[in-house]
C-alpha cells in the first residue's frame, strides 16, 4: 500500500518500532529497535520486500516504548493478532 513514516523528536525518543500489518491476514508484526539506524535500515528492507499488489503497510514510529505505538498507531492493533519480535 502506502509508505508511512511518523517521527516524533528522535532526541527524547529511545527506540523505533516497525509496524508491518498484512490487511488480508489482519496480523501486525512488531519488531523493536534500540539502534534507531537499524530501524530504518529494518524499514528500508521492509519496503523493498513489499509486493505493490499486496495489502500490506510498512511503518517505522519512533517512540519511548510500545505502549506509546499502541496508542498513536491502535488501528494496526486493534482486532489484529499482533507478534512482537524483540
Amino acid at each position: 500500500m502506502g509508505v508511512i513514516v511518523a517521527v516524533a523528536d528522535v532526541s527524547v525518543t529511545e527506540m523505533a518500532f516497525l509496524l508491518v500489518h498484512d490487511g488480508e491476514s489482519r496480523i501486525t508484526r512488531v519488531r523493536e529497535f534500540e539502534d534507531i539506524t537499524a530501524g530504518d535500515a529494518a524499514y528500508v528492507e521492509a519496503e523493498r520486500a513489499d509486493d505493490r499488489a499486496s495489502r500490506r503497510d510498512v511503518v517505522l514510529v519512533f517512540a519511548p516504548d510500545l505502549e506509546t505505538v499502541k496508542v498513536t498507531h491502535a488501528s494496526y492493533f486493534r482486532d489484529q493478532q499482533v507478534i512482537v519480535e524483540r
